[in-house]
């Protein structure tokens, strides 16, 4: 199959299909376009059939997300007061996004459920579910992993505290006494918060088996003699 040309975008940019929500009745299920002739059933992802041609495939494929972010943004703000320092280090990106790949059950299909699976489509939940319904093995419509949509589309921006510092430092006239320069007590924290609209992945790492930033505390003293 020849696909479609795919010119005048971002490096980065992510190709896939556009979600409508979840597919809620038997009605709505039958007068749904198949992806790839599989059948369609209550709990499906609703696939946009942008051409029209009753077909879900390459062809309906359109830009969802770019997983480059276009801005990166920093800043650092400090002060010293009769002793006293402190410093923070802001970071983060705006307009990135990327594809949720949770499995419902893992990759092989016998690993613990998450909590977000609570909010699966049943007949009973057909109006509020979050989630495609559950299958057996790999879905085409309701696996991410298999096929990009825009319904698992991810914000990937995020705003983080990567850096921030607390120190005293003991006057002169003490240090003195003891035949030391300087005496600074000290505490930092690395990745100490992280704002973000999607919680459950790091979004500044965002790879599949990827260990996410860790946050660390550091206590220490600088002594100059």
């Amino acid at each position: 199959m020849i696909g479609n040309r795919r010119t005048g975008k971002p490096v980065g940019q992510t190709f896939g299909y556009l979600a409508d929500g979840l597919i809620r009745s038997q009605e709505e299920a039958d007068k749904a376009p198949r992806l790839g002739g599989d059948p369609v059933q209550p709990g499906d992802v609703r696939l946009v059939d942008l051409n029209g041609d009753g077909l879900i495939n390459i062809y309906d494929q359109t830009a969802i997300g770019n997983t480059n972010p276009i801005f990166y943004y920093g800043a650092t703000m400090g002060f010293n007061y009769t002793g006293f320092d402190f410093s923070v280090l802001l970071q983060g990106v705006t307009n990135r996004s990327y594809q949720q790949t949770d499995y419902a059950f893992g990759a092989n299909g016998d690993a613990q459920g998450y909590d977000f699976l609570l909010g699966r489509w049943t007949p009973e939940t057909a109006e509020s579910a979050t989630y495609p319904r559950l299958s057996i093995g790999s879905d085409p419509t309701n696996t991410p992993y298999l096929n990009n949509s825009s319904y698992w589309t991810r914000s990937g921006s995020y705003l983080r505290i990567r850096n921030i510092e607390l120190g005293y430092t003991l006057p002169f006239h003490i240090t003195r006494s003891i035949n030391v320069s300087s005496l600074r007590f000290f505490t930092n924290v690395q990745n100490l918060f992280t704002s973000t609209s999607y919680s459950r992945l790091d979004p500044e790492i965002n790879a599949n088996g990827a260990y996410p930033a860790q946050r660390v505390i550091n206590f220490g003293v600088h002594i100059k003699l």
